[in-house]
């Protein structure tokens, strides 16, 4: 049985709507997986699995992980992640006073 012209216009609307959220999804899973691709908080393994996540769970992960990123930026400026080394001057001082290699 052929459709009629109001189920027509139906069907097309929810067709344009769910391209919107794929486009959408699509487009936050690659900024989150380029977050998390060139954060310091994660080790090369912890970093492919939190991308799979992402992939696997659409939005959700996404989401997630990128709350849990801008958390750990300490002030949500950038990506990175909040250490013990950026709040202990005497940390840095150490390391600061260490021969560098281009020093000697």
């Amino acid at each position: 049985m052929p459709l009629t012209r109001e189920e027509q216009i139906l069907m097309a609307g929810n067709v344009e709507a769910l391209e919107y959220v794929l486009i959408v999804a699509v487009v936050l899973n690659v900024f989150v997986s380029v977050a998390v691709a060139i954060s310091g908080c994660y080790s090369a393994r912890q970093k492919i699995s939190q991308i799979v996540i992402i992939w696997l769970l659409p939005i959700l992960g996404a989401v997630l992980f990128g709350l849990f990123l801008v958390s750990q930026s300490g002030s949500g400026a950038g990506i990175g992640c909040r250490s013990e080394v950026e709040d202990d001057p005497q940390t840095w001082s150490a390391l600061l006073d260490k021969d560098h290699p281009s020093q000697k």
